[in-house]
């Protein structure tokens, strides 16, 4: 294969020095015969007119990497004219990543400026939307940013942390919560700051994975979530037993036999429970 492509490149190249305009556009035209950085050279040298050979290079397909052409165009044309050429051309979108920020804001280039975050210039034109999020507070327009409803996006560690120093968190945990991409990435950064409020707005479940957030349940009775997840020890069981919710006494009462609370159960009269488990003593008892 790199044999072939050699000898291709040498027949090119011979057909370069010796052939007439005519021969060479149909080279290229035609038989979408493809150039490199030599054969510019050649094309160069024999004195062909500018127009001649962008006409070459529009048409042909090209053995070098993006790169290579990009700075041999730079160098003939210079800078401006050449990316000029490109973008008329259609070339593949990856030679603008090659673009100079300030050709790519020139042609409007807006998506190649996004991708590289070119977030000042962006920023210059009012093109919000398309800023990173560490542009957007660089800036001081996280505000707009949730105003306008776009996401904040919690794999952003950057954006997360200074929403955090700026104590922003009603901007988190108001704006689309539910939407975000990282929920598992998002709770752990509330429970870095103890945002225990917050963690219970997006997944109540996930504070019982660690004390600090069985404790903060605790203090706030969820005693079903705390059953649930067999964390027990954190759990008043006479006050759960005696909820004035009437669901909830009967989840109560199923978790504590779950949890083999037997005297806990006999001291709150659950008669039935106690009979229904075979505990026929402390069933008795729990009518005295």
């Amino acid at each position: 294969m790199k044999e072939s492509l050699q000898q291709k490149r040498e027949i090119q190249h011979s057909m370069l020095l010796h052939a007439d305009e005519n021969i060479i556009f149909k080279m290229f035209a035609e038989d979408e015969y493809p150039l490199d950085s030599d054969g510019l050279e050649i094309l160069y040298l024999r004195n062909f007119s500018q127009d001649f050979i962008l006409r070459c290079v529009a048409k042909g397909k090209y053995y070098n990497d993006g790169k290579t052409l990009y700075n041999w165009l730079c160098g003939y044309l210079g800078e401006e004219k050449a990316e000029d050429f490109i973008l008329q051309n259609d070339f593949d979108e990856n030679i603008l990543q090659l673009f100079s920020n300030e050709g790519l804001e020139r042609n409007q280039r807006w998506d190649i400026l996004q991708q590289k975050g070119a977030d000042d210039i962006l920023y210059k034109h009012g093109l919000y939307d398309k800023m990173s999020a560490k542009g957007l507070y660089r800036h001081r327009l996280y505000e707009q940013y949730f105003r306008s409803n776009w996401k904040i996006m919690p794999d952003d560690t950057d954006a997360m942390e200074y929403l955090a120093q700026t104590n922003n968190w009603n901007n988190i945990l108001f704006k689309n919560l539910m939407e975000l991409r990282n929920k598992e990435h998002l709770l752990e950064f509330f429970a870095k700051y103890e945002k225990f409020e917050a963690i219970e707005l997006v997944d109540a479940y996930y504070l019982t994975g660690f004390s600090i957030g069985c404790a903060y349940l605790q203090q706030k009775k969820k005693y079903t979530l705390l059953a649930h997840a067999g964390r027990n020890g954190y759990i008043d069981w006479d006050e759960y037993l005696n909820s004035n919710k009437f669901m909830e006494r009967k989840e109560a009462v199923k978790y504590a036999a779950k949890a083999q609370k037997w005297d806990v159960l006999m001291k709150n009269k659950k008669h039935w429970v106690l009979l229904k488990h075979g505990h026929l003593w402390k069933f008795i008892k729990s009518f005295f």
